[in-house]
């Protein structure tokens, strides 16, 4: 038995007399019970189990290669040490562990800081990295990276000790610009134009939400003392010279846009009384912006008559930036 050939079934057994695949070494059956077209079975020394089958490795026709065990299976690589190294192990329940010998899920890969998971284009220097690390303290964050030309950027960060979910994209914030001049004029008529404007810059494509609170009058064409009159003006806050109904500025937009709505409107009273004191402004607008400098104004559009100028006094603008991709 220690060497025996088949001629008929042109099948060699060794340790066998009786081999039921092309090679087999050692005495048993192959798993599946009543499938003996493997080409070579390595039986172990394992206990026989209730169908006949002893632990070993085997290749059958119908699934390949094929490991069969009565224990945890561990898969060691020659160390740096010349020790061997177990670089992955199969438990008896058929999940997978990398980097432990102990996997509590289907695929465990554990015991390691950094660089856990890479996943590549056919260019291997682009694609997703998959990791985590200990920071100490209990808090191991979830990371996931974009490489880039071998460059890892952070895309996103889950810190599970406090809750936070970090990206590239969360550089939310609130503004607030203050002209630094009390009043501003014009006695432009009919025209849309910036009383005033202030760059804005941001980091990615997002949205911004701005509010501006200040007051109004109308001054003579010496623009030295209040005068009356019966005309109205526009005025509005805008990014991009945009007014803040238009399409372009909502995923969402029904109905249609018209420059009349979303402004600051104020029909100039003909009695004297009114025309001699100032009155509210407010605005607020909604507005999407690119990454870079955006240009926000107040834009209003004069209809007083005879040279008549509109001042509007103070207008600092506060408001918030939030980007697109904002969790």
């Amino acid at each position: 038995n220690n060497l025996f050939v088949d001629s008929v079934g042109n099948k060699v057994g060794i340790g066998t007399n009786n081999p039921l695949s092309t090679l087999e070494v050692g005495n048993g059956t192959t798993p599946s019970t009543g499938d003996a077209s493997g080409s070579i079975t390595v039986f172990g020394t394992g206990a026989t189990k209730s169908n006949g089958a002893r632990p070993g490795i085997y290749h059958r026709a119908n699934v390949g290669l094929g490991l069969w065990s009565d224990a945890s299976m561990s898969f060691e690589v020659n160390g740096s040490t010349g020790s061997p190294t177990e670089a992955m192990r199969i438990s008896t329940s058929g999940s997978v562990g990398i980097g432990t010998s102990s996997p509590g899920a289907k695929l465990h890969i554990g015991a390691f800081d950094n660089n856990h998971l890479l996943l590549t284009s056919a260019n291997n220097d682009y694609g997703w990295k998959i990791d985590t690390d200990d920071q100490g303290n209990g808090e191991v964050p979830f990371r996931i990276y974009r490489r880039t030309g071998t460059a890892d950027t952070l895309a996103l960060s889950i810190a599970n000790q406090d809750g936070k979910i970090n990206h590239t994209h969360t550089e939310k914030f609130n503004f607030h610009w203050n002209p630094n001049v009390w009043s501003w004029g014009t006695n432009v008529y009919a025209q849309d134009l910036n009383l005033w404007d202030f760059t804005l810059n941001v980091p990615y494509d997002g949205w911004i939400f701005i509010k501006c609170h200040a007051h109004w009058a109308r001054y003579n064409s010496s623009n030295n003392a209040h005068a009356g009159g019966n005309e109205s003006f526009y005025a509005w806050l805008s990014v991009a010279s945009r007014s803040p109904d238009l399409a372009a500025n909502y995923d969402s937009h029904t109905g249609s846009s018209d420059t009349a709505y979303d402004r600051f409107h104020s029909y100039q009273s003909p009695d004297s009384s009114g025309a001699g004191s100032w009155r509210d402004f407010n605005h607020s607008g909604f507005y999407k912006v690119s990454a870079g400098n955006n240009t926000v104004s107040l834009r209003v559009t004069n209809y007083f008559g005879g040279g008549h100028y509109l001042n509007i006094n103070g207008g600092g603008v506060s408001g918030f930036y939030m980007p697109r991709n904002y969790i």
